[in-house]
């Protein structure tokens, strides 16, 4: 049998299709009340990212150090951070502060691992560097008597060893006195050898001229060099052919040699030495020494011209030569000198020429003495010393202002060598009052001067050109006219709140190459200061300080002390006669 077909009408046929579109529409596009309350299908989880690395960090032995770590990614987050690649216990937050630093944390490396359910991601490596913790020793009386010390100079070499020479009145003839210190180490006192006499003179018995004219150098290797003055009767061929002249002798002290002080030697006679700005010497590392000075050029029977003088002696030269600086437009004071590792040499001053002033240049050696002046500014406008250094490989540096048409600038020249070309930089404005600026060419030929009244800080490179202007940190106490500073060839910094003769002498050391400053501990023992009490009108005499690349620091004391005022005897013990402390920071 047949089976029979249904057969709908057309007219059915067309609506059939119809519905059948609309309920796919329906199911397609997820129509319906039901189709309103479906849940969307679940994000999978992010792994974690670092969005901000952790940052090296400097501080202070006896500190802390914190590093922190910034990361995006699916919650929670979990930490561990690591030093040198190793979990550090209990590190498990975002941020890790250090326990109490120490010398042998110095370098270590610090890494964050930050995970999820989704996976896990490891931070680039901070560094840590730890600088030393350093605190004034206790003050050592270096010399005592019934007879009051007059003056004293000093200075530091590499390893923080300083020399001091004094001078004191004795049985009526000034004499000149040296000791030597090394800065021992923690919990030991700094050692000091005895006051030896080192104007030994024979047949010269005058009294000193004046104090002024003590000056000490020491080089980085410990050779050191004293100058001296003596009063006595002129000869045919002195400055003055009659009457009393001035001389000046050098003692020497070679730290290879191993046989003390040498007897001085007669550098040569001295007119018009009257202030502590007319003279300047340096010592090298192979015991080259050269100074600058008043110096003289006869110009008749018994007189005399005084002109910037030069006087060089070689290591294994009997005596001292002579050079003046014959153009009579040179000024003596500000006059800069320098002197490297190889003997090169390099005097900086102010010349009058041509309706202005410029800075000019000599250079040479301690053979061959200077050669012709070289000019270095190159504009219309009067120019004004700053300061010029030499470093011990030869390079050198001239720091000077000058107004460039539309306000007074620092202008800076710098050569690679003893003898290479100057380039010159415009470094930034300045205001026309200045104090305290120290220019210091390290060993590699990092140039830094700094403006230490302003804050602000230039640096160049070995071969390379000037930084912009750095700010000190905010926090620094460094300005301000009762701080004084040293700057060691490294462009460490060392300044001492002294006020001259009144305040604590609080410290702080700022750190070049990190940009940080080091400050006495707020709640650090009156061992922290030079003296731990108020010495307003006490008269303690402080010296400029010294600093040592290695961080030692020193200050002499020159006062009427036989105990130093302390937190236990606030007025000290006190007596007439001045005499010689010394201190160390180590």
């Amino acid at each position: 049998m047949k089976k029979k077909l249904f057969v709908l009408p057309a007219r059915w046929g067309l609506g059939l299709c119809v519905l059948a579109f609309g309920l796919a529409a329906l199911v397609g596009c997820g129509g319906g009340d039901a189709g309103t309350d479906a849940e969307p299908p679940p994000t999978p989880p992010q792994a974690p990212s670092i969005a901000a690395q952790p940052v090296s960090a400097t501080a202070a032995a006896g500190g802390t150090a914190t590093f922190s770590v910034s990361a995006s990614g699916t919650a929670p987050l979990a930490y561990q951070w690591r030093r040198d690649g190793v979990h550090i216990p209990g590190a498990t937050a975002a941020t890790y502060t250090t326990a109490a630093l120490a010398a042998a944390d110095n370098g270590a490396a610090f890494s964050v691992q930050v995970s999820n359910a989704a996976g896990a991601v490891t931070s680039g490596a901070a560094v840590l560097t730890v600088l030393p913790a350093r605190a004034w020793a206790a003050g050592q009386l270096l010399e005592s008597g019934d007879t009051p010390v007059e003056a004293r100079g000093e200075g530091i070499d590499d390893d923080g060893n300083v020399t001091v020479a004094f001078i004191k009145t004795e049985a009526t003839r000034a004499t000149v006195y040296a000791t030597r210190g090394t800065p021992g180490t923690a919990g030991f006192a700094p050692a000091w050898s005895a006051p030896v006499v080192v104007d030994t003179v024979p047949g010269l018995t005058g009294t000193a001229a004046n104090t002024e004219g003590l000056r000490v150098a020491v080089a980085p290797t410990g050779h050191a060099a004293v100058l001296f003055t003596r009063r006595a009767p002129c000869t045919a061929t002195t400055y003055s052919t009659s009457g009393t002249c001035t001389y000046r002798y050098v003692a020497r002290y070679l730290a290879d040699g191993g046989a003390g002080w040498e007897a001085p030697v007669l550098a040569g006679d001295a007119p018009g030495l009257t202030s502590a700005s007319d003279v300047t010497m340096r010592i090298n590392d192979r015991g080259d020494i050269a100074f600058i000075g008043s110096g003289w050029v006869r110009s008749g029977t018994g007189t005399f011209t005084t002109r910037l003088g030069t006087w060089r002696r070689a290591r294994a030269a009997a005596g001292f030569t002579a050079q003046p600086v014959l153009e009579a437009t040179v000024d003596r004071d500000p006059a800069s000198l320098g002197l490297d590792r190889d003997g090169g040499l390099l005097l900086v001053a102010e010349a009058a020429q041509g309706g202005t002033t410029d800075i000019v240049v000599y250079r040479g050696d301690v053979a061959a003495g200077f050669g012709a002046q070289s000019v270095l500014d190159s504009l219309a406008n009067t120019a004004s010393l700053v300061a010029a250094a030499s470093g011990r490989n030869g390079h050198q540096a001239v720091i000077w202002t000058q107004n460039n048409g539309v306000q007074p600038r620092y202008f800076a020249a710098t050569s690679e060598t003893a003898t290479g070309a100057w380039q010159v930089t415009e470094l930034a404005a300045v205001a026309t009052t200045l104090n305290k600026q120290v220019l210091v060419v390290s060993d590699t030929g990092i140039t830094t001067f700094h403006d230490i009244f302003r804050r602000k800080m230039w640096r160049r490179p070995a071969a390379g050109p000037w930084s912009g202007e750095t700010s000190l940190p905010d926090e620094a106490a460094i300005p301000g006219n009762d701080w004084d500073c040293a700057v060691a060839r490294n462009g460490d910094t060392l300044c001492t709140k002294t006020g001259g003769f009144n305040q604590n002498a609080n410290w702080s050391t700022y750190d070049a190459a990190n940009n940080v400053l080091v400050k006495r501990p707020a709640s650090a023992a009156p061992g922290d200061y030079v003296l731990g009490v108020d010495t307003i009108n006490r008269g303690v005499g402080y010296s400029f300080p010294l600093l040592a690349p290695n961080g030692v620091g020193f200050m002499s004391l020159r006062n009427g002390y036989d105990v130093l005022p302390s937190s236990a005897l606030p007025a000290g013990q006190s007596r007439s006669v001045s005499n010689l402390w010394g201190v160390v920071l180590r």
